[in-house]
C-alpha cells in the first residue's frame, strides 16, 4: 500500500478514532492515491504550505477540480460535510489537528442577510452531526455563554475548541501497531519497538497485538 499514515494530532480519543477510521479506510486510500496521481502530488505536504503549491502548480482551472474530486470522494464513501477538511488534508498528506474535524459548531448568524435572520439582534445556531455527543452540546453551550459576555464583531462564526485531554485511548496504540504490520513488521518486532520484553510478549502480548491489529484492520478494510 503506497500511502503513508497521516499524522493525527487530535487530543479527544473519540474524535481521533472518527478521523483514523475514515482516512485509514482502504477505499479512501485507494481513491486518494488516484487523486494524487491525477494532480501529480508526489509527496505528502505534512505542515508545508500546500496552498502555495496548489496555486503554483495547478492553476485556477484545476484548483476547483481538485477540491471537487475530494468532495466527490467523501460523498462516495459516505461521510458528512464535517469531514471535508479531514479529507482534503489527508489527500494532500497534511497533518490533522484539533479543529480540523468538528462534530458540533457554534455559528454567529447575526450578520447574515436580513431575509434569513429576519431580526437585527444577535443570533447564534449550533450545527449538529451524527457524531455529536450530549457533552459536546453542553460544552458548546458554555462556549456560547462566554461569547455573549464578550461578544466580538469578527469573525462571523465561532468553533468549539476542546481543552486537551490527558488520557490516551487504545486506538492510538492499535493504529500504530496496524501501520507497522502493514509495513511487514512481525508481531515480535512490533512488541520490541513498543518496549515489550520477550517474556511478556510470549506470555500475553503476542495475542494482544494480533487481536488489536485485526480489530483495527476490520474497521478500515471494511471486513
Amino acid at each position: 500500500m503506497s500511502f503513508e499514515p497521516i499524522n493525527i494530532n487530535i487530543s479527544d480519543p473519540k474524535l481521533y478514532a472518527d478521523v483514523a477510521f475514515a482516512i485509514d479506510n482502504i477505499l479512501f486510500i485507494k481513491e486518494a492515491n488516484k487523486i494524487r496521481k491525477r494532480y501529480k502530488i508526489t509527496a505528502p505536504f505534512r505542515n508545508d504550505n500546500y496552498q502555495d503549491w496548489i496555486v503554483t502548480h495547478l492553476g485556477k482551472d484545476n484548483i476547483p477540480k481538485l477540491f471537487k474530486d475530494i468532495t466527490d470522494l467523501r460523498l462516495f464513501i459516505g461521510f458528512d460535510s464535517n469531514y471535508q477538511n479531514v479529507f482534503e488534508k489527508a489527500v494532500l498528506g497534511c497533518d490533522i489537528y484539533d479543529g480540523d474535524y468538528e462534530i458540533v459548531e457554534l455559528i454567529n448568524l447575526s450578520k447574515q442577510p436580513s431575509h434569513i435572520t429576519n431580526t437585527p439582534s444577535t443570533l447564534f445556531a449550533m450545527t449538529l452531526t451524527p457524531q455529536t455527543r450530549k457533552k459536546d452540546i453542553a460544552k458548546t453551550f458554555r462556549h456560547y455563554k462566554k461569547i455573549t459576555k464578550q461578544l466580538q464583531s469578527e469573525p462571523d462564526s465561532y468553533s468549539q475548541n476542546d481543552e486537551p485531554v490527558d488520557s490516551r485511548d487504545n486506538i492510538k496504540r492499535d493504529r500504530n501497531w496496524y501501520w507497522k504490520r502493514v509495513r511487514d513488521k512481525t508481531y515480535r518486532q512490533i512488541a520490541r519497538e513498543s518496549g515489550i520484553n520477550e517474556v511478556d510478549f510470549y506470555t500475553s502480548y503476542k495475542y494482544t497485538i494480533r487481536e488489536a491489529i485485526n480489530a483495527y484492520k476490520k474497521k478500515v478494510e471494511n471486513k
